[in-house]
């Protein structure tokens, strides 16, 4: 914790350490995952997951790919 003390027009800062917080009992994790889902020429502004298939938002157009066999087509 932090917090600035001021006295007239003089300022000073005064911190202090706590130590950490045990974790609640029961809590679960969370991770964050990056994964490249479709690559293409024009930008892509949003997409969706449909199913086994992908809406995706570009510059021109909206597309629906379909997964068959691991392999992403538009339909």
């Amino acid at each position: 914790m932090g917090g600035e003390i001021r006295t007239g027009d003089a300022r000073a800062i005064a911190m202090e350490e706590a130590p950490k917080p045990p974790p609640a009992s029961g809590t679960t994790s969370m991770a964050i995952e990056k994964k490249l889902m479709l690559e293409q020429d024009r930008q892509i502004l949003d997409l969706a997951t449909m199913g086994r298939g992908l809406l995706v938002l570009d510059s021109e157009v909206v597309s629906l790919y379909e997964s068959a066999a691991g392999d992403c087509s538009v339909s």
